[in-house]
């Protein structure tokens, strides 16, 4: 099976005008045609990649033209060249950094962060072909309803149009005839994401025995939580669900400090159990 090009090539195609461009196809096709057709064949089964060679902005505001309606804030645009340039190394097979492998997004309410987190799952999905998505919130009800707005995301802003293995689901996934239940998102190309709520961990809930890739953490803290809580809430993330990933496994933090006694607060100053 042939290499497919590297994002920057096909950046750099797009880059030149139209009958550049239209010049050195036609050359790639007299010289070596079987690459040529191989080419033409891979962006028939991947559009995706036509409009993520132009860049993160473009690519949200072309998908998620619901999502994303106003301009982006500088700490919106630095997370999303992270994100982007970490999805960019996972396709293509360069190392990481352990500098990509953790984002925390502390941000107000009005900054969009579970928005943001939620393309941020899609995105991988759309990239990859592929992963396993944890997305943790205080109470089961809260992650559900995250999954049920990726779901409605992927279906309604035209992302499977793009990506046709994220607009299938698997049949019978975790039990679920379609593979779209609110606790389970499994779709035919692989990608799946599970909600966990942090009450139901502590109760003793159990997490598919699948490593996942991408740990999203959003609406983790509530202000009412106790001094006792959000020990029982550290002990869940630091004992149960962080050691369900790998050395390679993201972590996305998307929340803001509520109080300062805040999981979120204690991480972001240092503060251990």
């Amino acid at each position: 099976m042939p290499k497919p090009p590297k994002l920057s090539q096909v950046t750099q195609l797009l880059s030149l005008s139209e009958e550049k461009r239209k010049e050195v196809l036609d050359k790639l096709q007299a010289t070596n045609p079987t690459a040529y057709d191989e080419l033409n064949d891979y962006f028939k089964a991947n559009r995706g990649v036509l409009v993520e060679a132009l860049g993160y902005d473009h690519w949200l505001r072309h998908l998620g033209h619901q999502s994303f309606t106003r301009p982006f804030a500088p700490i919106h645009k630095e997370f999303w060249k992270w994100n982007w340039e970490v999805l960019v190394k996972i396709r293509e097979g360069e190392p990481l950094d352990p500098t990509d492998l953790v984002a925390f997004i502390p941000w107000s309410r009005e900054y969009g962060k579970s928005t943001v987190v939620e393309w941020a799952a899609i995105a991988e999905g759309a990239m990859l072909k592929g992963g396993y998505v944890i997305f943790c919130s205080s109470r089961q009800s809260q992650a559900e309803e995250h999954v049920v707005a990726i779901r409605n995301r992927i279906e309604s802003e035209g992302v499977a149009k793009l990506y046709p293995w994220l607009g299938k689901p698997k049949m019978g996934a975790h039990g679920n005839k379609f593979g779209w239940a609110r606790d389970f998102l499994m779709t035919a190309g692989g990608w799946a994401i599970r909600p966990v709520g942090l009450d139901v961990a502590i109760r003793g809930g159990k997490v598919l025995n699948m490593r996942p890739s991408l740990l999203i953490f959003d609406d983790i803290d509530e202000l009412g939580d106790s001094p006792y809580v959000v020990e029982n809430k550290e002990r869940t993330l630091t004992r149960s669900i962080l050691p369900m990933g790998t050395d390679k496994t993201r972590v996305l933090v998307a929340q803001n400090p509520i109080h300062e006694n805040s999981m979120v607060n204690r991480m972001l100053t240092h503060v251990s159990l």
